[in-house]
This record gives structure tokens, C-alpha cells and sequence, in this order.
């Protein structure tokens, strides 16, 4: 009998994939991999005399080994190509991660701890599974710490787990004998060294969700040589007063309208770490009843909304669909938005806002604006969609007559203004000219707008540009992968 959950991951038979889904919050990627585990033993796939391989040492790599370790199966092996265990956040104490801010508007979303504490009304959901570390809301670098922890801390039982850094998994095959099913051959990441090759009878592979696009075209390349922006994990200056530009003048563009895209936006605008953050100091803000509770039940229906855009996203076929539902969906939070606007709370909000906002010195959030393809963000976590929403109505509030956003608009190409740019740094602070095509929608792909009609264009000057314009699929050992959506239900029998 087939089994629906592993049927959602089998990358093959005995292997499993975890890295092609999204959403993609540390949280998440904690949840897949541990009912994955869980699974594969309830139905036999691993015992307690099985080998288990796992590639790819980030939080669902770590999460599968220790929840596998936890049954005491005789040998786990994890495989990572970089030196530590979530190698992206190891060095990032400037990003903060919450654990459960994304599960808004269930009742517990900013209790910023996971597990969830008992005993909690099961109204909304909770994770029943045992959970390989407790996690709170702090930087990313602790979080990377705590994971480090588990593979010599308490929660494994001998024998530890086989951490094998620095090193790259080959495509394994297939053993035609008795005993374990594969033979995965590992060699030094960096090309040098001997070869392991290791025994396994499941594989999972957690070695990522692909390569973060953060690039566009110089206008004068005349190379593959592309302006690469500060990627997502790598730490930055966005939360200074100053937006780390001391003599910001054009401003800072955020080309994108993922969640990527929208959480920098808020982090440049407010300083403050997480859009758990705004929304607690809008709510804090609302006193007077009965507006006060309409407005909360109404931002808490747009669950509903959501509800309904993921089912419909399952059954669309055509570019425009998506489009379509996802215009009716953004159309709703903007309502809900303008409904908080319209309150006589308003002046309170922003009052609050301002207090948070510039306790450490005025920023200058005029300077600050929004490109996107399309009359809508794109698909991406509630909270994030609602927070941008509010933080462009409180910088409109304070500048009357400018609007942040560039919907129908897609960063094409960029040049360094009396300066070289090099590495993946961006640049940042120093001038750059950009193309923005206009007039664009969702379903223009890059070979149509490598097309664009020049007069169809805009050009303008800005000190930072901060390019978050989603995930690229890549080959995993000759197999095409893509991301798709996949809201991974929090309990499961």
C-alpha cells in the first residue's frame, strides 16, 4: 500500500528529496524532515539495523539525522560540503529567525518560542511530534549554534552521529546484493583528498533549495561577468540608522515581491528585526473599542483568503490563473490595510511606530521603495504580504504624495558608477544607474524581457540595490527539480 506522505517526497525509490518545496522557513524545513523520519520508520523503510545517508547539513539535514538517531538506528552518516551545519546562517548575528511568527494568525504566532508549550488549545494547530531542539526567536548564527550542538549534545544517543564536513556527495548506485541497498560515494569538497564511499539503505537529500537569484545584466558586459546583490544570509547594514549609506541621496532599491524581497523592504524601513515585531506594535497600538476587535477579526479572516488562494493555486494551469489569484488575494490584504488606515487608532499606530522606529535616530524611510512585476506580491508568507502593506501605508502617511511601490516593474540591468563592483558584495553604498522595464506583468519570463521595447523603459540612479528575485531550480545529479508550494499540515496521526 502506497504512502501518501512518502509518495509527496520520493525523489526515487529508498530516496527521498526534502529541498524542493516551499515555503521554506527554518520551521518548515524542521517539520518536513522530522515527519519524514518519522514515517519511513512507522512503515518499516528504516529499523533499527538500517543505514541512513543523508546529504546536505542545513536545518532539515540536521533535523532528519537527530530524529533518526532518536530511534536508534545503527548508522546515520551526514553529509555537508561546507566546514559547519547550516553553513548559510552560521555567520549572520545581524537576521533574526522566529520560529512560529509565520503560523499568523493562529493564536500562538507571537509566542516566539517552538514547541509550542502545554498545555495550549489545540483550536489552531501544533506540532505533536517530538522536536530535536527547543528554538526561540534570536539570530541566525545561534540558531546555526544550536543545531551544531545536537550532533554532540544529549539528543543523540551512541553512537553519535557521522558528521562528514567538507565533503560532496557523488550519484550513488545501486547495489545488485544482499545488505544495503547503496553505496554513496563522498570526496573532499574541495577536490582534493581521499574518497568514502558510504553504505545506505534510505537517502534523503536536504542539500538545499537551489541557488538564490540575486543577479542582473551590466549594461556594458561584454563577459558573463552580472551584478550580484547582497544575498539573503550574508550579513548586512540594512537595520542602521543610516541604512549603512552614510550619504544617501537617490535611495535604495528592493526589486522583488517574495518573501525575500518584503522582509528587507520592512528591515530597511523600520530597523526592526522581524515583522513579528511591527505587527505586535501595531496591535499594542488599538485601544479604542468596538473598532479595536472588528479590525483584529477582520485581519485574522484573512486566513480565509488564504485558505481559498492555496487550493486554488492547485488546480490552476495557465500562468494568468495564478496571476489572477493572486490579485484577488493581495486585494484583500490591501482592503484590511486601508480598513486599519481608516481607523481612529490610525495617528496612534503610527505614533507607536515612530517611537520604535526612531528610537535610534530618524531614518530615512522616503528613500526606500519597492519594484515588482506585476499589481501584486507574489506568493509568500501572510505576515510578510500584511506587514509590507502597513509599513508603505506609514511611509505614505508621513510623506503625502509618495508611494514607495513600482508595481509593473522589473530590474534588468545595472552599472557601477565610477567604480568596479566585484564579488557578491553589491556594492553597497556606491552609486549604481538601473533599467527597469515597465509595464511588465507576471508571465514575463527573462527571455521577454531580454526583448523589451527600449522605449518601454526607465532609468534611474540609487546606492543600493538589494535583488531578491526568488530561487533558481538546479540539476540534482542530471534530474531537473523546481520548487512548488506545499503548506505542510502541523499534525498528522
Amino acid at each position: 500500500m502506497n504512502d501518501l506522505l512518502l509518495d509527496e517526497f520520493r525523489f526515487e525509490p529508498d530516496v527521498y528529496e526534502l529541498g524542493k518545496y516551499s515555503p521554506v522557513s527554518i520551521r518548515d524545513q524542521i517539520v518536513r524532515a522530522s515527519y519524514l523520519v518519522d514515517r519511513l520508520w512507522r512503515t518499516q523503510r528504516l529499523n533499527r539495523g538500517s543505514a541512513l545517508v543523508v546529504i546536505g547539513a542545513g536545518a532539515a539535514g540536521v533535523s532528519a539525522a537527530v530524529r533518526a538517531r532518536a530511534f536508534s538506528i545503527k548508522e546515520v552518516h551526514l553529509v555537508e560540503a561546507k566546514p559547519n551545519v547550516m553553513p548559510l546562517q552560521a555567520g549572520n548575528d545581524g537576521r533574526t529567525v522566529d520560529p512560529v511568527q509565520y503560523d499568523w494568525p493562529a493564536a500562538y504566532w507571537n509566542t516566539m518560542k517552538w514547541p509550542l508549550p502545554e498545555p495550549l488549545p489545540r483550536a489552531f494547530t501544533a506540532v505533536t511530534i517530538p522536536a530535536p531542539v527547543d528554538l526561540e526567536r534570536q539570530t541566525a548564527d545561534r540558531w546555526a549554534s544550536s543545531f551544531n550542538s545536537l550532533l554532540s549534545g544529549p539528543f543523540t544517543v551512541s553512537p553519535k552521529i557521522e558528521f562528514h564536513s567538507k565533503m560532496k556527495a557523488l550519484p550513488w548506485s545501486r547495489r545488485r546484493r544482499m545488505g544495503t541497498r547503496f553505496s554513496v560515494p563522498l570526496v573532499p569538497a574541495t577536490g582534493n583528498g581521499t574518497r568514502l564511499d558510504l553504505d545506505a539503505d534510505v537517502i534523503i537529500l536536504a542539500n538545499g533549495l537551489g541557488d538564490e537569484d540575486t543577479k542582473v545584466e551590466f549594461f556594458s558586459a561584454t563577459s558573463n561577468t552580472k551584478f550580484t546583490g547582497i544575498r539573503f544570509w550574508t550579513k548586512d547594514n540594512f537595520q542602521n540608522t543610516d541604512l549603512g549609506i552614510p550619504d544617501l541621496e537617490n535611495g535604495v532599491l528592493v526589486s522583488g515581491a517574495g518573501d525575500g524581497a518584503l522582509q528587507d523592504y520592512v528591515r530597511l524601513v523600520t530597523g526592526l528585526d522581524t515583522c513579528a515585531e511591527v505587527l505586535e506594535t501595531v496591535v499594542g497600538a488599538l485601544q479604542k473599542e468596538p473598532f479595536r476587535s472588528s479590525w483584529l477579526a477582520d485581519m485574522g479572516g484573512l486566513w480565509h483568503w488564504e485558505d481559498h488562494a492555496q487550493r486554488a493555486t492547485r488546480l490552476i494551469t495557465q500562468p494568468n490563473e495564478f496571476c489572477d489569484v493572486q490579485s484577488r488575494l493581495h486585494a484583500r490584504y490591501e482592503e484590511v490595510v486601508e480598513n486599519l488606515v481608516n481607523l481612529e487608532d490610525w495617528q496612534a499606530v503610527v505614533q507607536a511606530l515612530d517611537d520604535k522606529i526612531m528610537a535610534k535616530g530618524r531614518r530615512p524611510i522616503d528613500k526606500v521603495f519597492l519594484a515588482y512585476k506585476c499589481n501584486h506580491f507574489t506568493w509568500c508568507y501572510g505576515l510578510n504580504r500584511l506587514v509590507a502593506l502597513i509599513v508603505i501605508a506609514y511611509v505614505m502617511h508621513h510623506f503625502d504624495g509618495l508611494d514607495p511601490r513600482q508595481p509593473f516593474s522589473a530590474l534588468t540591468a545595472t552599472d557601477d558608477q565610477s567604480h568596479p563592483c566585484q564579488g557578491d558584495h553589491g556594492c553597497w553604498g556606491k552609486m549604481h544607474h538601473v533599467m527597469i522595464a515597465r509595464h511588465v506583468k507576471c508571465t514575463d519570463g527573462r527571455d521577454e524581457l531580454k526583448n523589451w521595447p527600449v522605449y518601454d523603459f526607465k532609468e534611474k540612479d540609487y546606492e543600493g540595490l538589494v535583488i531578491r528575485h526568488g530561487i533558481d531550480a538546479v540539476d540534482f545529479f542530471d534530474v531537473k527539480r523546481k520548487l512548488r508550494p506545499q503548506q505542510m499540515p502541523f499534525h498528522l496521526p
